[in-house]
């Protein structure tokens, strides 16, 4: 039995406000414990297409409580969790789940492109892209360093012209690890396909979502954000996104794209 379930029914007799913040805070602190590697997180590999709501119903609090750590972030396990909470009247526990993210500093899942995203075509990926695309580019992870692997996926897409299979093919395989330059390659192969559809673009979407929740820093993932929600027509998101990023030197890649996007979806 995950030891953080008894600090969470203990919320429910707590003498005092300072006791059940205490509580709290170990529960929070044991769940980030399994996002904090430099891994992704086992139970998305395992299982990349998710759990749905159905099975979460008829699972155990415990049963869930053991998943959440195994897919730290999966919102629609915290959300079973919040209902399982409130309906054994742990009402503290099950506000401290609706904030999760927050307190955490975990990413929000991405906006959902034209359908969930559980319904998004991910025909012929791999399981961590699956995973990815499944859990709207907000899986929690500990980004490490771009690898050699990830160094040529880069170069084949800076060829001229680029060489897109080679990129894909080297830039997932760098993806089992989360590194947020691969993952932003990805987007940007599939932003650089002319007939690009939905599945594309969503794919896009999520990829570089999730390059940007590994590296809230990363020079090139908020355009592809942008560039991926403004095709799938979702302006207003990528408005707002676009009215708060930085527009980089005057001339640059980043500055061009800004630029062009402005004048896209100026009113």
């Amino acid at each position: 039995e995950p030891s953080w379930l008894v600090p969470a029914a203990l919320t429910a007799v707590a003498p005092g406000d300072a006791t059940t913040r205490a509580l709290l805070t170990m529960v929070t602190s044991r769940i980030d414990s399994a996002a904090r590697q430099p891994k992704w997180p086992a139970g998305y590999i395992r299982l990349p297409q998710g759990i749905s709501e159905r099975e979460c119903k008829a699972l155990t609090l415990q049963e869930l409580a053991q998943i959440v750590e195994l897919r730290p972030g999966d919102p629609v396990v915290l959300k079973a969790m919040r209902d399982r909470c409130n309906g054994l009247g742990l009402a503290a526990m099950a506000s401290e789940l609706k904030g999760l993210r927050g307190t955490l500093g975990w990413s929000e899942v991405a906006p959902e492109p034209n359908s969930p995203w559980m319904l998004v075509d991910c025909t012929g990926l791999p399981p961590h892209l699956i995973a990815i695309v499944r859990g709207g580019g907000a899986i929690p992870a500990q980004a490490v360093p771009p690898s050699s692997v990830a160094a040529q996926a880069t170069r084949a897409f800076q060829l001229s012209p680029p060489d897109l299979d080679a990129a894909e093919r080297l830039a997932s395989e760098a993806a089992k690890s989360p590194i947020p330059d691969a993952l932003n390659l990805l987007a940007a192969i599939r932003l650089a396909k002319p007939d690009a559809g939905p599945t594309d673009l969503s794919q896009a979407l999520a990829f570089s979502w999730q390059a940007r929740a590994l590296a809230p820093d990363h020079p090139y993932a908020d355009v592809n954000i942008i560039r991926a929600l403004q095709r799938l027509g979702q302006r207003d998101h990528a408005r707002a996104l676009l009215a708060i990023a930085p527009k980089g030197t005057e001339g640059s890649w980043r500055h061009r794209q800004l630029m062009s996007l402005t004048e896209t979806l100026r009113d």
